[in-house]
């Protein structure tokens, strides 16, 4: 859970427009994960599926299951947590007209997706401004503004793609109507043919 978690309201997606992106993409800030939306302080929750998982209490295993039915329930060892915190509730906040960037964060990443397909990845620690991954709806990828190609695109951009496609997979399911961006799977397979060409 994000520290400012426990303070400020949380919330799900941040809609911005493009001025509102480029202010955030320039801002010198030690939370890219933080809004300030009306004067109220709000934070992203990390909407990662790994992350809800962690927070749950792990399953009863069959062993203990049958140790218990033997000596009964105080002498099991147990590990858990003695009681599972109840987790903040997630607002939902409304789309306004003119934005075009939806801002969600997904473990240590804070993840924009634009209306033409564009998607832009930051890490949420070790806020640089403009530092960047940035993937074109054509499949092409840009750290900090440079094109990475040549012989450093199938191993740099290999494990790029995996993570904003994982992230992004989640993004999908959680709101009706929506598409995976045609530029991750594209930069998918423009690593997978450079890998190709590299073992030739």
């Amino acid at each position: 859970m994000n520290h400012q978690d426990e303070e400020r309201d949380l919330v799900e997606e941040i809609y911005l427009t493009e001025d509102q992106f480029i202010d955030w993409m320039v801002a010198e800030t030690t939370g890219p994960d933080n809004f300030n939306i009306q004067g109220e302080q709000v934070v992203l929750k990390n909407m990662s599926e790994a992350a809800r998982r962690w927070n749950l209490a792990p399953p009863r295993s069959g062993l203990s299951l049958m140790v218990e039915m033997a000596f009964g329930p105080s002498k099991i060892p147990t590990n858990r947590p003695c009681s599972i915190p109840t987790l903040a509730p997630v607002r939902k906040l409304q789309r306004p007209p003119g934005a075009v960037w939806t801002i969600f964060s997904h473990n240590s990443r804070v993840i924009g997706v634009h209306d033409d397909g564009s998607v832009v990845m930051r890490r949420a620690i070790d806020w640089y401004p403009n530092d960047a991954i940035r993937v074109t709806p054509e499949g092409t990828i840009l750290d900090c503004d440079r094109v990475v190609e040549g012989g450093s695109l199938a191993y740099w951009a290999g494990g790029v793609a995996k993570r904003l496609e994982e992230a992004l997979k989640e993004w999908v399911q959680r709101a009706k109507g929506r598409k995976m961006p045609p530029g991750i799977q594209r930069l998918i397979k423009l690593s997978a043919d450079a890998r190709k060409m590299e073992s030739r």
